[in-house]
Protein backbone atom coordinates (compact mmCIF):
# COMPACT_ATOMS: atom_id res chain seq x y z
CA UNK A 1 0.00 0.00 0.00
CA UNK A 2 0.98 3.70 -0.56
CA UNK A 3 2.84 6.14 2.01
CA UNK A 4 1.90 9.41 2.52
CA UNK A 5 4.38 11.71 0.83
CA UNK A 6 7.40 13.04 3.17
CA UNK A 7 6.01 16.56 2.83
CA UNK A 8 2.55 15.47 4.10
CA UNK A 9 4.27 13.47 6.80
CA UNK A 10 6.03 16.87 7.66
CA UNK A 11 3.07 18.68 7.90
CA UNK A 12 2.39 17.08 11.58
CA UNK A 13 5.04 19.39 12.61
CA UNK A 14 2.48 22.45 11.84
CA UNK A 15 -0.01 20.38 15.10
CA UNK A 16 3.13 18.92 17.09
CA UNK A 17 1.43 20.69 20.28
CA UNK A 18 -1.62 21.92 21.76
CA UNK A 19 -1.34 24.98 21.30
CA UNK A 20 -0.26 25.10 17.61
CA UNK A 21 -3.84 22.66 17.65
CA UNK A 22 -5.63 25.52 19.08
CA UNK A 23 -4.68 28.14 17.09
CA UNK A 24 -5.56 25.95 13.71
CA UNK A 25 -8.86 25.29 15.68
CA UNK A 26 -9.34 28.78 16.40
CA UNK A 27 -8.53 29.81 12.11
CA UNK A 28 -10.61 26.80 11.82
CA UNK A 29 -13.91 28.45 13.69
CA UNK A 30 -13.63 32.06 12.22
CA UNK A 31 -13.39 30.51 8.42
CA UNK A 32 -16.61 28.48 9.43
CA UNK A 33 -18.33 31.48 10.68
CA UNK A 34 -17.49 33.30 7.47
CA UNK A 35 -18.78 30.19 5.51
CA UNK A 36 -21.69 30.03 7.33
CA UNK A 37 -22.21 33.88 6.64
CA UNK A 38 -21.75 33.26 2.92
CA UNK A 39 -24.27 30.68 2.74
CA UNK A 40 -26.52 33.11 4.75
CA UNK A 41 -26.47 36.04 2.97
CA UNK A 42 -26.13 34.23 -0.93
CA UNK A 43 -29.16 33.76 -3.55
CA UNK A 44 -29.47 31.22 -2.89
CA UNK A 45 -29.55 31.41 0.91
CA UNK A 46 -29.58 28.66 3.74
CA UNK A 47 -33.18 30.02 4.16
CA UNK A 48 -33.96 28.75 1.12
CA UNK A 49 -32.55 25.15 1.71
CA UNK A 50 -34.20 22.73 3.90
CA UNK A 51 -32.24 22.11 6.97
CA UNK A 52 -31.45 18.28 6.19
CA UNK A 53 -29.42 19.52 2.73
CA UNK A 54 -27.45 22.39 4.98
CA UNK A 55 -24.14 19.89 4.95
CA UNK A 56 -24.23 19.54 0.99
CA UNK A 57 -25.35 23.18 0.47
CA UNK A 58 -22.73 24.95 2.85
CA UNK A 59 -20.25 22.43 1.84
CA UNK A 60 -16.94 24.37 2.27
CA UNK A 61 -17.73 25.30 6.01
CA UNK A 62 -18.51 21.46 6.33
CA UNK A 63 -15.02 20.46 5.22
CA UNK A 64 -13.25 22.77 7.20
CA UNK A 65 -15.77 21.19 10.10
CA UNK A 66 -15.02 18.04 9.16
CA UNK A 67 -11.06 18.78 8.94
CA UNK A 68 -11.09 20.84 12.80
CA UNK A 69 -13.36 17.65 14.29
CA UNK A 70 -10.33 15.17 12.72
CA UNK A 71 -7.60 17.67 14.32
CA UNK A 72 -9.18 17.71 17.31
CA UNK A 73 -9.60 13.85 17.68
CA UNK A 74 -5.80 13.11 16.97
CA UNK A 75 -5.04 16.15 20.26
CA UNK A 76 -7.74 14.07 21.92
CA UNK A 77 -6.52 10.09 21.60
CA UNK A 78 -4.44 8.78 24.46
CA UNK A 79 -2.16 6.75 22.40
CA UNK A 80 -0.66 5.80 19.12
CA UNK A 81 -3.34 3.15 18.36
CA UNK A 82 -4.75 3.43 14.61
CA UNK A 83 -7.92 5.31 14.38
CA UNK A 84 -11.44 3.42 14.82
CA UNK A 85 -13.26 2.96 11.97
CA UNK A 86 -15.63 6.18 12.70
CA UNK A 87 -12.76 7.73 13.26
CA UNK A 88 -10.93 6.76 10.00
CA UNK A 89 -14.18 7.39 8.13
CA UNK A 90 -14.15 11.44 9.26
CA UNK A 91 -10.84 11.88 8.57
CA UNK A 92 -11.32 10.29 5.11
CA UNK A 93 -14.18 12.17 4.49
CA UNK A 94 -12.08 15.55 6.14
CA UNK A 95 -9.45 15.41 3.27
CA UNK A 96 -11.89 14.29 0.27
CA UNK A 97 -13.90 17.37 1.04
CA UNK A 98 -11.02 19.79 1.61
CA UNK A 99 -9.85 18.52 -1.75
CA UNK A 100 -12.77 18.47 -3.29
CA UNK A 101 -14.09 21.69 -2.20
CA UNK A 102 -10.45 23.83 -2.32
CA UNK A 103 -10.05 22.61 -6.71
CA UNK A 104 -14.10 23.07 -7.05
CA UNK A 105 -13.88 26.25 -5.64
CA UNK A 106 -10.48 27.42 -7.66
CA UNK A 107 -11.84 25.81 -11.41
CA UNK A 108 -14.94 27.70 -10.78
CA UNK A 109 -13.45 30.68 -10.20
CA UNK A 110 -10.94 29.98 -13.29
CA UNK A 111 -14.12 28.99 -15.47
CA UNK A 112 -16.09 31.75 -14.69
CA UNK A 113 -14.02 34.82 -13.91
CA UNK A 114 -15.37 36.89 -16.96
CA UNK A 115 -18.49 37.05 -14.59
CA UNK A 116 -16.01 38.99 -11.18
CA UNK A 117 -14.97 41.35 -13.89
CA UNK A 118 -16.22 45.20 -12.44
CA UNK A 119 -18.25 43.05 -9.21
CA UNK A 120 -18.49 45.05 -6.27
CA UNK A 121 -15.57 43.81 -3.37
CA UNK A 122 -14.09 41.72 -6.55
CA UNK A 123 -10.56 41.72 -4.47
CA UNK A 124 -12.04 39.47 -1.73
CA UNK A 125 -15.52 38.23 -4.06
CA UNK A 126 -12.46 36.38 -6.45
CA UNK A 127 -8.97 36.50 -5.29
CA UNK A 128 -10.24 36.11 -1.47
CA UNK A 129 -11.68 33.39 -1.88
CA UNK A 130 -9.87 31.37 -4.14
CA UNK A 131 -6.86 32.50 -1.83
CA UNK A 132 -8.60 30.80 0.74
CA UNK A 133 -9.81 27.61 -0.52
CA UNK A 134 -6.25 27.06 -1.95
CA UNK A 135 -5.28 26.41 1.31
CA UNK A 136 -8.27 23.77 1.88
CA UNK A 137 -5.45 21.58 0.28
CA UNK A 138 -2.81 22.91 2.99
CA UNK A 139 -5.57 21.88 5.73
CA UNK A 140 -6.06 18.63 4.32
CA UNK A 141 -2.44 17.97 4.07
CA UNK A 142 -2.30 18.30 7.73
CA UNK A 143 -5.11 16.39 8.71
CA UNK A 144 -3.98 13.30 6.64
CA UNK A 145 -0.61 13.56 8.58
CA UNK A 146 -2.25 12.71 12.10
CA UNK A 147 -4.43 9.82 11.03
CA UNK A 148 -5.08 7.04 8.71
CA UNK A 149 -8.05 5.41 6.41
CA UNK A 150 -10.03 2.15 6.91
CA UNK A 151 -11.18 -0.67 4.34
CA UNK A 152 -14.28 0.83 3.47
CA UNK A 153 -13.73 4.43 4.19
CA UNK A 154 -12.88 5.12 0.46
CA UNK A 155 -16.23 3.85 -0.41
CA UNK A 156 -18.20 5.34 1.61
CA UNK A 157 -16.46 8.69 0.43
CA UNK A 158 -17.02 8.20 -2.78
CA UNK A 159 -20.92 7.45 -2.78
CA UNK A 160 -20.89 10.74 -0.73
CA UNK A 161 -19.52 11.98 -3.42
CA UNK A 162 -22.11 10.95 -5.90
CA UNK A 163 -24.76 12.37 -3.67
CA UNK A 164 -22.61 15.59 -3.49
CA UNK A 165 -23.19 15.74 -7.21
CA UNK A 166 -26.43 14.97 -7.87
CA UNK A 167 -27.83 16.87 -5.25
CA UNK A 168 -25.76 20.19 -6.60
CA UNK A 169 -26.54 19.84 -10.36
CA UNK A 170 -29.62 17.87 -10.06
CA UNK A 171 -31.16 19.55 -6.95
CA UNK A 172 -29.99 23.05 -7.34
CA UNK A 173 -27.92 22.85 -4.42
CA UNK A 174 -24.27 23.81 -5.90
CA UNK A 175 -22.90 26.57 -4.50
CA UNK A 176 -23.80 29.91 -5.62
CA UNK A 177 -21.92 31.42 -8.53
CA UNK A 178 -22.33 34.46 -10.56
CA UNK A 179 -23.06 32.82 -13.44
CA UNK A 180 -25.46 29.29 -14.95
CA UNK A 181 -24.21 26.16 -14.03
CA UNK A 182 -22.16 25.44 -17.79
CA UNK A 183 -20.88 21.56 -19.04
CA UNK A 184 -17.41 22.90 -18.02
CA UNK A 185 -18.38 23.23 -14.57
CA UNK A 186 -19.69 19.70 -13.99
CA UNK A 187 -17.40 18.06 -15.96
CA UNK A 188 -14.81 19.71 -13.53
CA UNK A 189 -17.12 18.84 -10.68
CA UNK A 190 -17.15 15.24 -11.34
CA UNK A 191 -13.07 15.40 -12.12
CA UNK A 192 -12.47 16.96 -8.54
CA UNK A 193 -14.49 14.50 -7.00
CA UNK A 194 -12.13 11.81 -8.59
CA UNK A 195 -9.15 14.06 -7.61
CA UNK A 196 -10.07 14.22 -4.25
CA UNK A 197 -10.28 10.59 -3.79
CA UNK A 198 -7.16 9.47 -5.30
CA UNK A 199 -5.76 12.10 -2.83
CA UNK A 200 -7.16 10.89 0.07
CA UNK A 201 -5.79 7.46 -1.21
CA UNK A 202 -2.40 8.48 -1.72
CA UNK A 203 -1.92 10.76 1.40
CA UNK A 204 -3.69 8.62 4.11
CA UNK A 205 -1.72 5.63 4.92
CA UNK A 206 -4.25 2.56 5.45
CA UNK A 207 -4.31 1.69 9.08
CA UNK A 208 -1.43 0.37 10.78
CA UNK A 209 0.74 1.55 8.30
CA UNK A 210 1.12 4.86 9.21
CA UNK A 211 4.34 6.63 9.34
CA UNK A 212 5.79 9.25 12.17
Amino acid sequence: MPQPPRWVRRARGLVDTPAQVGLLLVIDAVAIAVGISFYAHSDPSLADVAVWWYPLFADSPVAVGLGALTVAWWLGRRDDAPPSWPAALLATLAVVWLVRMGLWTVGALAIGWRAYLGADAVLWSFWGILATHALFLAHAAVTASVTARRRGTLAVAAVALVVHDVADYGLGLAPPLPYAPTPALLAMSVATSAVALAVAWWWLPPAGATTP
